[in-house]
């Protein structure tokens, strides 16, 4: 059966490591499945995620605004609105936005991620 939900519906949590917003779009506890896990993430401007991967998922990103650079590994890339970013798991990845704008994306973890690592467990 299909479902709508208006955005103050869903679940909108801070993180503990950097200052990103997030905002659960599918879950188990939303829509009953665990196929699937998928969040929209806001970083401000100037910030800086904490390096880090998922053991067990492949992630895809979808750039909906802004910019910045997206560190995967050794390389970077400088992202902007309708760039999409594939992982792998073990894929290292963060990034870090540009001074004067949001930068915004729709993730999602096939098979809904179990194990997140820190490269750094001291980051912020």
């Amino acid at each position: 059966m299909a479902k709508i939900f208006a955005p103050e519906a869903l679940p909108h949590l801070s993180s503990t490591r950097d200052k990103r917003k997030r905002v659960d779009l599918v879950n188990d506890e939303l829509q009953g499945t665990t196929a699937i896990k998928g969040d929209m993430i806001v970083y401000p401007p100037d910030n800086a995620g904490s390096a880090h991967y998922h053991a067990d998922a492949f992630e895809f990103k979808f750039v909906l605004r802004g910019s910045g650079t997206f560190h995967i590994g050794q390389k970077m890339v400088n992202l902007k609105a309708g760039h999409i970013i594939f992982l792998e798991p073990g894929d290292v990845h963060f990034f870090h936005t540009s001074p004067d704008e949001d930068l915004a994306f729709v993730e999602f973890w096939l098979p809904p991620t179990q194990e997140t690592v820190w490269v750094n467990p001291k980051d912020p």
